[in-house]
């Protein structure tokens, strides 16, 4: 098969024209030739090797790939990135052919450790990778676990500061939760595409700081934000709903303005369930009576099937006469007497 040549100075204007640009700092959060190749898994030689290894061919007549998709739905795939990426670089079909100009090697690994962001997966290290990026995509890891206090850890391992479309919102998270004054710095320096970010990060530093007015504020622009800009880190986001849930304990008026900011969805319905329950529970712990009816529209025909949710469901329905409370009980006294039995019983 034909190994097609590109020009590395043609290729790097194509992805900085439209919409290529905006297509992938969004979805993928790269940018140029490098971040497009960051991507790439094997070229010609890969798919010669893969195609003499398989068992079958596929056929418009015997459809063998089809098949095997529709098997592995709801499996985790058995397609290993590493290996397959492993497998190229030995046939030195890792990257592709450059008529013209050399793309920079290291920028890839770069964006290749921090791509998986947008997508809630874990980086891929390379063996041949350097501590430093190591250091690096250790910290994108403690991200994705919730870790802040790791991404810390990993980043200060390394000398690389933050920087594109990716760290600034990691580190300034992480910086945050410290309330160190780097954090809101870092803010204002992340790209205005993903301007959510930036609201969360200073909201997040605003409250370890005990300002909670300017903490409620940037949550409220943050969640706005978010109804019109899906792009948003998800791992901050369910974490900035944690947040919204930490500033309504400690003011409940702040809790009552964050509890009206998320009656509408996300963009695309995004965290919709985890948006719900964090309306729950400011409703818990700021007004429940007055603010309960509304904050269980979302489980009317379906309630979460919990012993303490559905006991807490009924009474919001007693307190304000609702036309469900018959069901309400009903559900709530069929749990109870269902739920697993303790192995000591309560004197």
């Amino acid at each position: 098969m034909h190994e097609i040549q590109y020009d590395y100075e043609a290729l790097d204007r194509r992805t900085r024209t439209e919409p290529l640009r905006t297509g992938m700092k969004i979805a993928w959060r790269v940018e140029g030739v490098e971040g497009l190749l960051s991507h790439f898994v094997g070229g010609t030689a890969l798919a010669d090797a893969l195609a003499k290894s398989a068992p079958d061919i596929n056929t418009d007549d015997r459809t063998v790939i089809e098949f095997s998709f529709a098997r592995s739905t709801g499996v985790r795939s058995d397609v290993d990135l590493q290996e397959l990426r492993a497998l190229a670089k030995a046939l030195r079909a890792d990257l592709p052919h450059f008529r013209a100009g050399t793309p920079f090697i290291e920028a890839i690994k770069e964006y290749r450790i921090q791509t998986g962001l947008a997508v809630d997966n874990e980086p891929i290290l390379d063996q041949d990778n350097d501590e430093g990026l190591k250091a690096r995509a250790q910290a994108y890891v403690a991200f994705l676990r919730s870790d802040l206090e790791g991404v810390l850890e990993w980043w200060n391992r390394q000398s690389v500061p933050p920087s594109g479309l990716a760290s600034l919102s990691v580190l300034g998270e992480a910086l945050a939760e410290k309330g160190d004054e780097q954090a809101p710095l870092l803010a204002e320096q992340i790209d205005k595409t993903f301007d959510v970010e930036a609201e969360v990060v200073k909201a997040r530093f605003y409250f370890r700081k005990g300002m909670i007015e300017d903490a409620t504020r940037a949550l409220v622009k943050a969640f706005s934000l978010y109804r019109q800009n899906p792009w948003a880190l998800h791992p901050l986001m369910k974490r900035a709903l944690d947040l919204a849930i930490e500033v309504a304990a400690r003011d409940k008026n702040a809790g009552k303005t964050l509890f009206d900011s998320l009656s509408s969805e996300f963009a695309v319905g995004l965290l919709s369930e985890t948006r719900n329950l964090a309306r729950y529970k400011i409703a818990l712990i700021t007004d429940f009576e007055k603010l309960c009816v509304e904050a269980l529209k979302p489980y009317e025909e379906n309630p979460t099937w919990d012993v303490r949710f559905l006991q807490e469901r009924a009474r919001c329905y007693k307190a304000n006469n609702h036309p469900l409370l018959e069901q309400a009980t009903k559900d709530f006294e069929k749990a109870k007497r269902n739920a697993p039995r303790k192995l000591i019983p309560q004197r």
